[in-house]
């Protein structure tokens, strides 16, 4: 907030009328500290946010690559199965060689032709597991591209609210001291009650709303929206406790 609004009361007599204008300076300061609170605070959700979703990100990335490698070993598994189940087509063949038994050497080759469905049904499960290791490595090359756009787009962003965050931590440092300037011109029974109050409440002195208190909006007595309207007089809500003014 400029100092245009403490200079033009530097230096004011303290009465009824000065303590008002105090008090709208200080509203103005309180709502300014409140809303660069509000913009840090929010950007270190923001920020949180954006971390846990690179994890999710980074965790989708290593379950695709788990699964990959998951997959190597049962691709060796069926092809050691197909080099077994030819190594046995190949004895079987040699046994029939040796034969002189039509009956036997049917049921040698009945046997082979087993053999030959299962390596059939082997190669087709390979044939699976490569389109499938295929498909796979296709994720894990597109998850690898979303992650790192994702985290120049964090990265990005993030330096965006870092010079967001540093301009509201400056504007709060700079509230702080006017509104130390504001508390030294009041009276100290008001002075006091806005210390204790801003312990527990971002906003002690709060601009009315419609006739009522824009702290806790509590509607006040007609009479009393008048006289805030009018700057007459200091008034505090009866409910809340806070000082309220009307906006300039």
């Amino acid at each position: 907030m400029p100092n245009r609004h403490l200079s033009s009361f530097a230096g004011a007599v303290v009465d009824g009328t000065n303590a008002l204008l105090w008090l709208v300076t200080l509203a103005r300061c309180y709502e300014a500290m409140d809303d660069a609170q509000k913009t840090v605070a929010r950007a270190s959700r923001k920020n949180r946010n954006d971390e846990e979703l690179l994890l999710e990100y980074e965790d989708d990335l290593a379950s695709a690559r788990q699964n990959e490698e998951q997959g190597a070993p049962q691709l060796r598994k069926h092809e050691r199965e197909i080099q077994d189940l030819e190594a046995k087509i190949v004895h079987k063949r040699q046994q029939q060689d040796l034969v002189r038994d039509n009956k036997e050497y049917k049921a040698l080759s009945d046997e082979i032709a087993r053999l030959r469905e299962q390596i059939d049904a082997e190669e087709t499960t390979i044939l699976q597991l490569i389109e499938q290791s295929e498909k796979q490595q296709k994720r894990i090359a597109d998850l690898d591209a979303e992650l790192v756009a994702k985290r120049d787009e964090i990265s990005t962003r993030h330096m965006a609210q870092k010079r967001t965050v540093t301009k509201a931590e400056a504007t709060q440092e700079e509230m702080k001291r006017e509104i130390e300037t504001c508390l030294s011109q009041l009276e100290s029974e008001i002075s006091v009650n806005l210390i204790r109050m801003s312990k527990s409440m971002p906003l002690p002195v709060v601009w009315m709303d419609k006739e009522a208190c824009g702290g806790c909006h509590a509607q006040f007595p007609k009479q009393t929206a008048i006289e805030i309207s009018r700057g007459r007089t200091v008034v505090r809500c009866q409910a809340c406790g806070r000082y309220v003014v009307e906006r300039p």
